[in-house]
């Protein structure tokens, strides 16, 4: 069955507000999270060559729309050739929309949301031809992004964790919240401890951070726990190998890199100034413009997105 046939098939509703952007999959696997799936494939993209995917996470009060929207990941997924999918929370899991990141149940490989996550990347890979999976969130979307990178490395070429904070810092929502505004200290072996590599051959998924300095619901702190934990995994310190200061010259931004034995660039970290508890973007029409202002989204001149996808390898271009 084509990739086509099988999406009629399993469609329920081709999504209101973007229906030219976004389609919904109503029946993708059991789903033991009940999330929603929707997935963005660009027109004309090549049906039988390989192809990589973006499982992008809305941060709390989102959606997979305005996700797609203030991220512009559909814009480079149109010019460069991959697939988004867009889980979705649902108000009956969390009232704030909030992925359960903190929850037991929700981050097991066969129970709660993660699975249901596990589920959709299934059903692309099933239906069509896949090269590489990446993953991206914000806030809770950035925590879950990277327990799903944490709970299965081997699935992940990459994963890029927006003002998020380290897998199992919390085991329920009160300790969420205070993990997230007061993070836990931890010691990289400690952190580390808790992702299982499969193999010692395995190929590491490289890890992109991103925090504001001036967020007041992700401590900043948080972006060094993420590094402590990733770079015990990649079995290296956490001495930066390479700092661009005022990244392109932008003052706002500065871009810090850790090297490991098979990556020069094991460990990426945007460190974005003056800024609070947003995405960076520049909206514009431009090769490295896009996203679009909103409740969590700044427009600094900077569109953080393009060069997460750069670092990620789906663009190679200069």
């Amino acid at each position: 069955m084509s990739f086509r046939l099988l999406l009629f098939s399993c469609l329920f509703f081709v999504q209101n507000l973007n229906a030219k952007e976004m389609v919904q999959i109503a029946r993708f696997g059991t789903n033991p999270g009940n999330l929603k799936m929707f997935i963005h494939v660009p027109t004309g993209i090549n049906e039988l060559g390989p192809v990589p995917i973006v499982v992008a996470l809305h941060g709390c009060s989102q959606t997979a729309g305005s996700m797609a929207e203030q991220s512009g990941w559909n814009k480079l997924a149109d010019e460069y050739g991959f697939i988004v999918i867009y889980p979705q929370q649902k108000l009956t899991n969390n009232t704030s929309l909030c992925f359960n990141w903190f929850v037991n149940r929700d981050i097991d490989l066969e129970n709660g949301e993660a699975a249901s996550i596990f589920q959709m990347i299934a059903f692309m890979k099933n239906s069509r031809n896949v090269s590489n999976v990446f993953t991206y969130g914000l806030s809770a979307g950035a925590a879950m992004a990277n327990t799903l990178v944490a709970l299965k490395p081997s699935l992940f070429s990459g994963g890029a964790i927006l003002a998020g904070g380290p897998h199992l810092s919390a085991t329920n929502m009160f300790q969420g919240v205070r993990a997230l505004v007061n993070p836990i200290d931890k010691t990289p072996e400690e952190w580390g401890e808790n992702i299982i590599i499969e193999s010692q051959d395995s190929i590491l998924p490289r890890i992109i951070i991103y925090q504001g300095t001036k967020d007041i619901v992700v401590n900043p702190k948080n972006a060094d726990e993420l590094i402590d934990q990733w770079s015990f995994v990649h079995g290296m310190d956490i001495v930066p190998d390479k700092e661009e200061k005022s990244l392109n010259g932008n003052w706002q931004i500065d871009r810090i890199v850790y090297a490991s034995e098979t990556d020069p660039e094991a460990i990426i970290y945007y460190k974005i100034y003056d800024v609070g508890h947003s995405l960076a973007v520049d909206p514009g029409d431009g090769p490295m413009q896009g996203g679009k202002t909103g409740l969590f989204a700044t427009d600094i001149d900077f569109f953080s997105t393009y060069y997460i996808a750069k670092d990620f390898g789906l663009i190679k271009e200069l």
